[in-house]
């Protein structure tokens, strides 16, 4: 039995689902939205009337939001800055790639941090060039830089020491050792370059979109997940319109191996977001991805609970089950046997030691 769809989720899927709303319940919507950090999209909505007390709730998460966005944009900027002394083109990646790339849904989104992509090739050229202008690493154990550097996707986080703006630098979008073998020269084949910043680049739309799919179904950190799938709906939205947009999608994601995360990511934005994706569509895709009956059903049971925000209005006495579950499952996405046990051991015994 799945939790019944919150208030966040139906306000998020039509507007016309809170016509008859209380004032309780647009309290209730408003401190769920917070939880997961889509006030100031849910805030965007259309909706014909809005009380009193939640429209001032709902201009000042507008308000933030454009904050929000013009500090990106700069920091956007000083990454090109710096990584123009050496001439090294990066892609950005999810919020920073929505934004800059002129997405209605990308001025509605809070960002936490940059994600980029650069050649690996360049990735310690990159990093080198980053320590010089103000960043620097937030891992200083020497394990969790033996653990970035050897089997993730990604350099250990960076931080500016001045503005404490979070940047992460990735050279592929899984870790090497996932089970998702990824080709990242496909990635960059198609590549879409940012008008008025050089060696710029944003991912094609279906990359983006499969970008975001497998990072939301094996990253293992749903404390976003309900805005992560929101951004999906969104750029579905934005994007199908175009001419055989299913069917190249459909092709890109069997080209890239990752037509599994995809399929989950339409699935559940259609069941929270009344995100309208054709039947036969979903049927071509739980197909391809070996989804049989009892794997969904399994998988229904974890992701209903496990995408909703951490608030208690959305919880129930199965979703800590549900979300450790999916804590285990995505480190084994990751990171094979032989390395995931000694990795949680390690972690286990180091989380023991600090307490």
């Amino acid at each position: 039995m799945a939790i019944k769809r919150p208030l966040l989720t139906q306000a998020l899927a039509s507007t016309d689902n809170v016509v008859q709303w209380s004032n309780q319940q647009w309290s209730l919507l408003i401190r769920q939205a917070r939880r997961a950090n889509l006030l100031s999209r849910v805030a965007c909505q259309p909706f014909e009337k809005v009380p009193e007390k939640a429209q001032q709730h709902f201009i000042n998460a507008k308000t933030v939001a454009d904050a929000n966005a013009r500090a990106v944009r700069l920091e956007v900027a000083d990454i090109q800055r710096v990584l123009s002394e050496e001439k090294i083109p990066f892609v950005l990646l999810k919020g920073a790639a929505y934004l800059v790339a002129g997405f209605d849904f990308g001025q509605s989104r809070v960002y936490s941090d940059v994600d980029i992509l650069v050649e690996k090739s360049k990735l310690n050229l990159a990093e080198k060039l980053f320590i010089q202008n103000g960043w620097m690493t937030t891992k200083l154990n020497a394990y969790d830089q033996k653990y970035y550097r050897e089997w993730m996707h990604e350099l250990p986080p960076l931080r500016h020491m001045k503005r404490h703006s979070s940047l992460d630098v990735h050279h592929t979008i899984v870790p090497p050792t996932s089970v998702y073998e990824l080709e990242i020269d496909k990635l960059w084949e198609r590549c879409v370059p940012v008008e008025g910043l050089a060696d710029v680049f944003v991912l094609s739309k279906n990359d983006m979109l499969l970008h975001s799919a497998v990072h939301l179904f094996s990253d293992g950190d749903f404390e976003n997940g309900i805005r992560d799938l929101s951004d999906i709906a969104c750029m579905v939205g934005e994007f199908s319109s175009a001419e055989n947009f299913w069917v190249d999608l459909e092709q890109r994601a069997v080209e890239l191996g990752l037509i599994e995360p995809m399929f989950y990511a339409l699935r559940y934005a259609q069941y929270f977001l009344e995100l309208d994706v054709p039947k036969d569509v979903l049927d071509r895709f739980q197909k391809r991805a070996g989804c049989g009956r009892i794997k969904l059903s399994v998988m229904d049971w974890l992701f209903k609970r496990g995408l909703l925000p951490n608030h208690e209005s959305c919880t129930d006495v199965f979703s800590s089950t549900a979300m450790l579950i999916l804590f285990v499952r995505s480190h084994y996405l990751r990171m094979p046997i032989t390395l995931l046990m000694p990795h949680l051991i390690r972690k286990s015994l180091h989380k023991e030691d600090a307490a």
